[in-house]
């Protein structure tokens, strides 16, 4: 998130806005990896992992929602609306 955030120290506030969207963009995709490496980690905590074995590769949202959906519905509540804020950007 501190990545985030240094994306968008790069760009100019006008009217309570970012002037740059590349910056904003930038900043969304900085962030959005971060939760889905948080959510790896979480995943991995409790057992569950890709059955493909691409350690490297990332997943798709749907992988992230089922099995999040799985253990806790409130952070599968959370992770929607991430996922709608910051790959509309």
């Amino acid at each position: 998130m501190d990545n985030a955030k240094k994306c968008l120290e790069n760009t100019t506030i006008e009217n309570s806005r970012y002037r740059d969207p590349k910056y904003v963009r930038m900043a969304c995709g900085t962030a959005y990896s971060g939760v889905l490496v948080g959510l790896d980690g979480y995943l991995l905590l409790k057992g569950i992992h890709d059955t493909k074995g691409k350690k490297k590769l990332r997943k798709s949202i749907e992988f992230y929602q089922e099995n999040i959906a799985k253990l806790d519905k409130k952070m599968l509540d959370y992770l929607i609306d991430t996922y709608k804020i910051l790959i509309k950007c």
